[in-house]
């Protein structure tokens, strides 16, 4: 066992690796107890007493990590101020959590303490603790403001910006523009590059007239665009600037060059041209000309510009007479009509001045009845009184008009205005005197709606009070405030609600925090009366721990697949479930409560047989059994052979051969009970342990037909094999390894297949026979460690295989196609080539092999008497590729069995498993395992038949499952 080194205590390494994993999977469940590195703790004096005088016993470590739990500090701070690990600091809060020493501080109990952290100077803990209040829902634009104003002086700029925006942006909402622009500087002083807070107030100085400094900001905010290559919002700067100011010489000009970067020559030479125009008009003729010869640069063949540039470069003196021919021209042609209308048109001229006045008269006061239906009689009486101030003030009042009489009618049509004015006024004052008692009765009514949580209700009142016109100033102070908080809160909702309502892939990153966040956002407004026609469903991920495969759950309200991905989600309505219930064929279904469900259930699933099959009481099974296709063959202790039919849910016992003479344990079946068809007749072949060589032939009246008696009365000590030899008479041969001999019978003779028997080999024949055909070889692993090959024709030894351990082979060998594979009684496995010589390769694992090999997908198995139970060598690279030592439930006495993508085995404690092939990590992973009640041992290797897999044990159950 490796171990640290150095002069202070060793500790073996695995321990400290197993350590290291035990505290990262406890840190994962102190983080889902201490969710927020953010929160202030708080203890309650009674608590702390009982700590302090000993009635509440803590450990060194939790007395300093309470001592410091302050509600000043946050769990950032107890893990700085105790000097301790994170891990240490986290399970002394996870416990204290536990045990209700401590609570999460109030929003009251944080109040109290910011004044003491204001006078200790400590600016970082007093930037938590107003977060923490905000975060707790204390909506008070003065702790947001000192929040903000702390950041800044923690030199955290980009945190204090936000709160700064937030409160400009509240102050620009409630109409306080001074408050706003005021809150704009402020964030600029913090960080000068904000260019939203430069774009928002040069709008402001806009709208209030400040047009030079809205210009600055303006142009500020311009540059910084240009220099970060942003051309787009520099031109969108430029336009709303030139829309504030169209003579902003400097920021047109800095727009044609934008434009002309951009390759937008036709703007570009457009706003040149606009340049040109209003030099023109100043009489800056040089200037205009140069403006205008770049437009024609940027946008040739346009006439006009030629026009204009010839225009502005005419001589002083060729302006000057074209002017005063032009004025000359003007004057005598104005006199000359002038003239005409005073001689011809007076009268008429007072006609139509007057039908001028009344179609205005006319307007106004019918703009004047609109808004008196519309009940805004102070707007109606001043378009009155704007009718009648347009009639007394008209030159017809006191016009001449001998036949008309102008100005009498004008008189009467004030007399009449006045009147009306006067109307409009009176009903306005009753308006006014109604108008206050509702304002006041609406926000009752908000404030009803508010208590209630009915928060749009309430921001529906509120409104209501702000646009009554009439509303006195202490009413609208109140609806202002109650609506601020109104619309935090409904912001808060419809922000919440639109991430919901998205896909939660979208939304979220985990299940963990969409669970989370939906049943915060539950517990927040569950009140809200908008809620009831909000569908939210809460996630439960399943985790699965044992199951490959798609699986069914069922409950009141959901059916369907549940996948191996990362879609295990189920989704479902909080308060709506009694329970989940996981089914999936061949396991016992899983029941879970609905109620109490955290964001991830971990779904471990029992295997369940598909059904037990129990041989009569005097039937006790014994060596490998076999299926032909049709029949399931199980031979038994006393030299017997059962025949079974497989049904839908059992096995029913259709046949029996007893094995004549007294029972006992030479009886014993021992090895492999085989089917093969001799002569046209289906012959079950098997032998026992003391010796007996039996052909049962099933469809006779007289069932044994051959039964050989070996010469030996010793037990075998290694199971027996039936061979097809086809360069031996093409017979199948009892083979059966005894002692340092290897005795082979033909089946239906009952003949030696050497008249002089084998050689003498000399060790104790351990392993095998394996037939190796094209060397025409039987090839057994022996006591010393060493392998031989028989000739087939005679029996004698003619190879031999050495390895270095000399320990005695006990299993195998087998062929892998390429090499000779057998394993050793120290746990090694030996590769040979077919023609003698020392092993090519070797592989070793803990304790012998006790099955032998089989090999699958070039994948060796072997079974071995260790926990581990089962090992695995990659056939091509001769390599060890698995090794489960996870399992610890016994050792192998059978040999696995491969079947396609899967391989089964059971071991001695009547533990089966089932292993998978996984094709795109090429590596077999555990497919589901069972546990016998009664930890009887497999005596024969696992049986596939059909889609079932059957396992025979010792005490006369077989279990069938299915795969």
């Amino acid at each position: 066992m490796e171990r640290a080194s150095g002069a202070g205590p060793s500790m073996p390494i695995s321990n400290l690796i197993m350590e290291a994993a035990r505290r990262v999977d406890e840190c994962e469940r102190l983080r889902q107890q201490v969710p927020s590195f953010r929160e202030i703790y708080v203890v309650d004096k009674q608590v702390r007493e009982a700590i302090e005088g000993g009635q509440l016993e803590v450990d060194v470590i939790e007395k300093r990590v309470i001592s410091l739990i302050d509600g000043k500090r946050d769990v950032d701070d107890l893990i700085h101020d105790t000097f301790l690990f994170r891990y240490e600091v986290l399970s002394a809060v996870s416990g204290f959590l536990q045990s209700s020493l401590i609570r999460p501080a109030a929003l009251d109990e944080l109040r109290a303490v910011t004044e003491e952290i204001k006078a200790a100077g400590d600016k970082d803990r007093l930037c938590k603790n107003l977060e923490r209040r905000l975060a707790m829902g204390e909506d008070n634009a003065e702790v947001r403001r000192e929040l903000a104003t702390s950041l800044a002086a923690s030199d955290q700029a980009d945190k204090a910006v936000i709160h700064f925006s937030v409160l400009a942006d509240g102050a620009l909402k409630s109409g306080d523009e001074d408050a706003a622009v005021e809150l704009y500087r402020r964030i600029l002083q913090v960080l000068p590059d904000h260019l939203p807070s430069r774009e928002r107030l040069g709008a402001i100085y806009g709208k209030r007239g400040q047009v030079r400094e809205a210009l600055v900001q303006f142009q500020e905010a311009m540059h910084h665009y240009r220099q970060n290559q942003q051309a787009q919002q520099a031109r969108r700067i430029a336009r709303q600037a030139l829309e504030l100011e169209p003579a902003a010489h400097e920021i047109r000009r800095e727009l044609v060059e934008i434009l002309s970067e951009e390759g937008e020559r036709r703007a570009a030479s457009q706003e040149c041209e606009i340049l040109g125009d209003m030099m023109a008009r100043q009489n800056q003729n040089k200037e205009a000309a140069e403006y205008y010869r770049r437009a024609m640069q940027l946008a040739p063949g346009l006439a006009h510009l030629k026009k204009k540039l010839a225009n502005v470069m005419l001589t002083q003196e060729d302006r000057r007479a074209r002017t005063k021919r032009t004025l000359i021209l003007t004057m005598v042609f104005v006199a000359i009509l002038a003239t005409g209308a005073l001689l011809a048109l007076h009268e008429l001229g007072n006609y139509k001045n007057l039908q001028r006045l009344e179609d205005q008269v006319k307007q106004l006061t019918a703009d004047a009845a609109a808004l008196e239906d519309q009940e805004k009689f102070k707007e109606a009486a001043d378009k009155y009184n704007q009718a009648g101030i347009l009639a007394r003030e008209s030159k017809l009042a006191r016009a001449f008009g001998p036949f008309s009489g102008v100005s009498k009618t004008v008189e009467g049509l004030v007399i009449r205005l006045d009147r009306q004015r006067a109307e409009a006024m009176s009903n306005f004052d009753k308006l006014r005197e109604q108008g206050t008692q509702n304002s006041k009765q609406i926000l009752a009514e908000g404030e009803a709606f508010w208590k209630e949580d009915n928060v749009f209700k309430a921001l529906e009142k509120f409104d209501e009070v702000l646009n009554n016109p009439f509303t006195p100033p202490e009413v609208r102070e109140k609806a202002k405030e109650l609506k601020t908080q109104a619309e935090e809160l409904a912001k808060e909702f419809r922000t919440g609600l639109e991430r919901i309502t998205k896909p939660p892939k979208e939304a979220f990153q985990s299940v963990a925090e969409e669970f989370q966040f939906k049943n915060a956002f539950l517990r927040r407004f569950a009140t809200v009366p908008e809620m009831k026609n909000v569908a939210i469903e809460v996630p439960l991920l399943i985790v699965l721990k044992n199951i490959d495969r798609a699986l069914a759950y069922k409950d009141e309200k959901f059916v369907g697949p549940v996948s191996r991905g990362a879609d295990n989600v189920i989704r479902y309505a909080p308060g709506s479930v009694k329970q989940f219930e996981f089914r999936r064929d061949g396991y016992e279904s899983v029941v879970r409560s609905g109620q109490g469900l955290d964001s991830e259930f971990q779904l471990s699933m029992k295997r369940k047989p598909a059904f037990i099959s129990v041989l009569p009481a005097n039937i006790k099974p014994s060596g490998n059994a076999c299926y032909d296709g049709a029949s399931l063959w199980v031979g038994t202790v006393d030299g017997g052979l059962v025949k079974l039919t497989p049904g839908a849910n059992s096995l029913d016992g259709a046949w029996q051969f007893n094995l004549e003479g007294p029972a006992g344990l030479s009886k014993e079946v021992f090895g492999s009970v085989e089917v093969h068809t001799l002569n046209g007749k289906k012959m079950v072949l098997y032998t026992t342990l003391g010796g007996d060589c039996i052909a049962v032939d099933p469809d006779a009246a007289e069932n044994p037909v051959l039964h050989l008696k070996s010469k030996s009365k010793d037990v075998l000590k290694v199971p027996p094999r039936i061979l097809h030899l086809p360069f031996a008479g093409d017979q199948y041969f009892y083979m059966l390894p005894r002692g340092k001999r290897l005795e082979g019978y033909r089946v239906e003779q009952g003949t030696p297949l050497w008249s002089e028997g084998s050689a003498d080999l000399p060790s104790e024949i351990t392993a095998g026979p394996l037939l190796l055909a094209k060397e025409r070889l039987l090839v057994v692993g022996c006591l010393n460690g060493k392998l031989y090959g028989l000739g087939l024709e005679d029996g004698q030894k003619k190879v031999e295989w050495t390895t270095r351990s000399q320990q005695s082979i006990t299993a195998g060998p087998i062929w892998t196609g390429k090499r000779m594979v057998a394993c050793a009684a120290d746990g090694s496995i030996f590769f040979f080539e077919t023609g003698g010589g020392g092993e090519t390769n070797v592989e070793s694992v803990p304790g012998a092999i006790s099955t032998d090999p089989v090999f699958v997908r070039q994948m060796i198995f072997f079974g071995s008497e260790r926990p581990e139970g089962l090992f695995g060598v990659d056939s091509l690279t001769e390599r060890l590729r698995l090794s489960l030592r996870e399992q610890a439930e016994g050792g192998l006495t059978v040999a696995p069995a491969g079947l396609g993508n899967y391989v089964y085995y059971a071991t001695e404690k009547g533990h089966f498993y089932a292993l998978k092939y996984d094709e795109q990590n090429e590596s077999y992973d555990l497919h589901w395992d069972y546990r016998t009640a009664t930890r009887s041992r497999a005596v024969s290797r696992p049986i596939a038949i059909g889609k079932r897999v059957f396992f025979i044990c010792a005490d006369g159950k077989i279990y069938a499952f299915e795969d």
